[in-house]
């Protein structure tokens, strides 16, 4: 079941009593990165539930508000951060038609949708320095600055994406994934860190360009701290420079053009 040790304690000291087998799945459910209710019912409680333009409020599908003229409007939010995690078009599908459903069981008619995406900072914890340790390495190799392309996404679940699309564009001989993912109090991370790592992975195999692997996976700041330093210092980012250069190097050797994704007989530049 999907309860965190600090979870599973906190069940029985809530109802007094241990739960039963029925109550155990049911916190597991609401407690989970998909309904992610421990985290929202705090927030939704700051909201006003009745009163007089209220028609419906919590406990149905969806809300209903009196406009006037006869008329109400129905309302739905939903979260859906862990299926969009996991599989971002599928899960953020899947919320948008979860909400139409809720609005049209209230007997209404969807005449909006509104898609409000929240991702984490692209400013987290070491990624800054792991660039530039990823800049550092590749000169040390006599990779060129116009030879190196930087793009940012939202955060490390995306990078694989990333990484196979840069490919795809036939231009590159090696990508170097950097992010920083840290352990939080839920699952989470363990979604997003092991799905990452293993993305990265299957575009590297799939293509035959190297694709390296410089997401920090830490429990907590000071280690990605620890593994971002400055010059002289230990830096994931320029380790995976270094290999990169090594492993587009082996793949020139060994890798037959007609291998990669992308056409090595094309006369364009070629990128890190």
């Amino acid at each position: 079941m999907g309860l965190t040790d600090w979870e599973a304690d906190e069940i029985p000291r809530l109802l007094g009593r241990e739960p039963t087998d029925t109550e155990l799945v049911m916190f597991s459910l609401m407690w989970s990165e998909h309904c992610s209710y421990k985290h929202s019912k705090p927030l939704l409680r700051a909201f006003p539930t009745d009163g007089p333009g209220i028609l419906q409020g919590p406990g149905e599908n969806a809300g209903a508000i009196d406009v006037g003229d006869g008329l109400a409007v129905a309302f739905k939010i939903e979260s859906h951060n862990h299926p969009s995690a996991v599989e971002p078009f599928q899960g953020a599908a899947t919320g948008v038609g979860g909400i139409i459903r809720d609005i049209f069981t209230m007997g209404a008619r969807p005449i909006a949708l509104l898609n409000s995406l929240r991702f984490g900072s692209l400013d987290a914890p070491g990624t800054p320095r792991l660039l530039e340790g990823v800049v550092r390495g590749l000169k040390d190799c006599n990779v060129a600055d116009d030879d190196v392309v930087v793009e940012w996404v939202p955060g490390a679940f995306e990078v694989p994406f990333a990484s196979m699309a840069m490919i795809h564009s036939g231009e590159f001989d090696a990508v170097i994934g950097l992010g920083c993912v840290i352990r939080g109090d839920t699952s989470h991370y363990d979604f997003v860190a092991g799905e990452c790592a293993r993305g990265l992975q299957d575009v590297g195999l799939a293509t035959g360009v190297p694709v390296i692997f410089g997401v920090l996976t830490t429990e907590n700041r000071d280690q990605a701290e620890a593994r971002s330093e400055g010059p002289g210092g230990h830096n994931v980012g320029e380790e995976g420079a270094h290999t990169a250069v090594e492993m587009a190097l082996l793949a020139r050797r060994y890798v037959p053009a007609h291998d990669h994704d992308h056409d090595h007989d094309h006369d364009h530049d070629h990128h890190h």
